[in-house]
C-alpha cells in the first residue's frame, strides 16, 4: 500500500506499470475471495484518484480504475474526474487507450453532471468527425451505447445531449460505410417503444434535408434510396404532428412512389408510415393534399390493380392499406373539397377492389381485404350499381374456392352465397356475422327484397341454405 501511495509524488514513475500490475492483481484476488468491500477500508479508491488527477494514466490504471468503479467502492466525496477521460478522448492517438477510456467513460456517464457530460460528448463528435471507415463506425456505436445508458435514467437528457445532432451530421460522410452504420443507429433508436421525442430531435436536427441531398447523391443507387426512403418514413411517422413544410420534400414523393415498388422488402409499410403521419396531424387536410399531389390515390389503385402483390400486413388487425383508405374517404366524406371523393371513384378503385372480390384465382387473403375495403369504403357504390356488379345466375357454376369478408370459420364461401351476402351487407350497412339469421321476420324481408329486385327464389334458397338457414 506504501508503495502505491508514493504514486502520487514518486518522480520515478517508470515504475509505475509495474505497480499498477500489481494493483490489478489486488483487485482480481479481492474479488474472487468475495472481499471488494474491505476497498473502503484501505482507502484505495483515494490513491487511484489521486492518482489520475496528477499523472497520464497508463493502460493499467485504466484497468484498475474500470474494475474498481464495476463494484462502486469509493466514498461520496471522491467524485470521477471526467476532465482526465475528456483529455484522453480528445487526444489520445493510442487506439486500445482512447477504447478503454471510452469504456470507462460510458460506465460513468449517467452520473456526470451535464456540463461535463456535454464536454466529453462534443470531444468524441469531434474525433468521430475526423475518423472514417471502421474507426468512424467504432465511434457510432460507442455514441449509440452512450445514448442508451443516459436514456434509462434521463430520457430528455439523452435526447438533448448532442448525440442525435452528431448521427445526423454522420450522413454527410463520404464513407458509405460510415453512412450505412448511421442509417441503423437511426432506425434502431426509431424502434424504441417510447421514442416520439427522439423522432422529433432528429427532425430539429435537420435530417429530412440531410436525407434529401443523401437521396440526390446517391442518385444511382437504388439499395441505399431505399435504405433512406424507408428511414424517413419511420422516423416521420414516429412523431407527433410532423411538419407539413417538411412533407413537401423530394424524399417523401419518392416514398410515395416506391409505394409499388415489389423489389423493396415490405412496401406496404410504407402506406403504414403515410397514413400514422396523418393521424398524428393536427392538419390532416393539408397534409393528405400534398400526398394527393404526389399521386397518393393512384398509388392505391395500383396495387388493387395488380396480382403479384400481397395485400395483407403480418399482424391480424386491418391492414395498411384499409387504414390509409379509411384516413382518406374519412377525410372526403367530411370535408368541403370534393376532390379526394372525385378522384377515388373515378379511379376504379372500387372496380378493381371487384374484381378482385370475383376472381377465382386470387388469394382468398386479397379476396378478405379487397372485401373490407368495399364495406368500409364503397358501399354507396355497391348499393347503386349492385344490379349491374352482380349477374345473378340460377344455373352459374358454385365455385368453392371463392372466399369472403364474413368467414369466421375459415370455411370457404360459394360465389352466389358471398355476392348475396355482400348485397345484404350494403342493404343493412352491417356485418352479416352479426345479424341473427335464424330471425324469420328477417328472412321475410330479405326475401321480398329479392324478389323486388329480381332474384329468383332458387338464388335467394341457396344462399340462406349456405348460411346454415332452413327455411320451410
Amino acid at each position: 500500500m506504501e508503495d502505491l501511495k508514493l504514486l502520487t509524488t514518486d518522480a520515478q514513475l517508470y515504475k509505475a506499470e509495474q505497480i499498477w500490475d500489481r494493483l490489478l492483481v489486488l483487485l482480481l484476488k479481492l474479488r474472487k475471495q468475495n472481499h471488494m468491500h474491505r476497498l473502503q477500508s484501505i482507502e484505495l479508491q483515494d490513491i487511484i484518484t489521486k492518482y489520475l488527477e496528477y499523472n497520464r494514466p497508463s493502460l493499467q490504471a485504466i484497468n484498475a480504475y474500470t474494475q474498481l468503479y464495476k463494484y462502486k467502492r469509493w466514498s461520496q466525496e471522491d467524485q470521477f474526474d471526467i476532465k482526465l477521460m475528456a483529455d484522453i478522448i480528445a487526444h489520445d492517438s493510442d487506439q486500445e487507450m482512447l477504447t478503454l477510456a471510452i469504456d470507462l467513460f460510458l460506465k460513468v456517464c449517467h452520473d456526470i453532471d451535464d456540463e461535463n457530460f456535454g464536454i466529453v460528448v462534443s470531444r468524441l463528435v469531434s474525433r468521430l468527425e475526423s475518423s472514417s471507415g471502421s474507426v468512424a463506425v467504432g465511434f457510432i456505436e460507442n455514441l449509440e451505447t452512450m445514448y442508451w445508458k443516459i436514456h434509462r435514467h434521463d430520457p430528455v437528457k439523452a435526447a438533448e445531449c448532442g448525440i442525435i445532432p452528431a448521427l445526423v451530421n454522420t450522413l454527410r460522410s463520404v464513407d458509405q460505410a460510415v453512412i450505412d452504420q448511421s442509417i441503423d443507429t437511426i432506425q434502431s433508436f426509431c424502434k424504441h417503444a417510447d421514442c416520439e421525442v427522439i423522432s422529433a430531435e432528429f427532425i430539429r436536427s435537420g435530417l429530412i434535408q440531410t436525407l434529401n441531398d443523401l437521396y440526390i447523391r446517391y442518385s444511382d443507387n437504388s439499395g441505399l434510396k431505399t435504405r433512406i426512403i424507408k428511414m424517413a418514413g419511420t422516423v416521420a411517422s414516429k412523431m407527433r404532428d410532423f411538419p407539413v413544410s417538411l412533407v413537401r420534400s423530394l424524399i417523401f414523393e419518392q416514398l410515395t412512389i416506391s409505394m409499388c415498388d415489389v423489389d423493396m422488402n415490405d412496401p406496404l409499410r410504407l402506406f403504414n408510415n403515410v397514413n400514422d403521419m396523418i393521424q398524428k396531424s393536427t392538419n390532416k387536410a393539408e397534409m393528405i393534399k400534398v400526398f394527393q399531389d404526389y399521386g397518393i390515390v393512384k398509388q392505391l389503385n395500383t396495387i388493387y390493380s395488380r396480382t403479384d402483390i400481397r395485400l395483407c400486413d403480418y399482424d391480424s388487425g386491418d391492414t395498411s392499406i384499409v387504414k390509409l383508405l379509411k384516413t382518406l374517404v374519412d377525410l372526403a366524406d367530411n370535408h368541403p373539397d370534393s376532390s379526394i371523393r372525385t378522384e377515388l371513384d373515378q379511379g376504379r378503385i372500387f372496380e378493381n377492389l371487384m374484381a378482385i372480390v370475383k376472381s377465382n384465382t386470387t388469394d382468398h387473403r386479397n379476396k378478405r381485404i379487397a372485401g373490407q375495403i368495399i364495406k368500409t369504403c364503397f358501399q354507396h357504390r355497391v348499393h347503386v350499381a349492385n344490379s349491374d356488379i352482380w349477374p345473378y345466375n340460377d344455373n352459374a357454376e358454385i365455385d368453392m374456392k371463392s372466399g369472403m369478408a364474413g368467414d369466421t370459420h375459415g370455411d370457404a364461401r360459394t360465389l352466389v352465397e358471398m355476392q348475396y351476402i355482400q348485397y345484404l351487407q350494403c342493404i343493412l350497412c352491417k356485418p352479416m356475422w352479426w345479424i341473427d339469421i335464424t330471425n324469420q321476420h328477417i328472412v321475410e324481408q330479405w326475401r321480398a327484397d329479392s324478389l323486388d329486385r329480381n332474384i329468383s327464389p332458387s338464388t335467394f334458397n341457396l344462399a340462406l341454405e349456405q348460411l346454415g338457414v332452413v327455411y320451410k
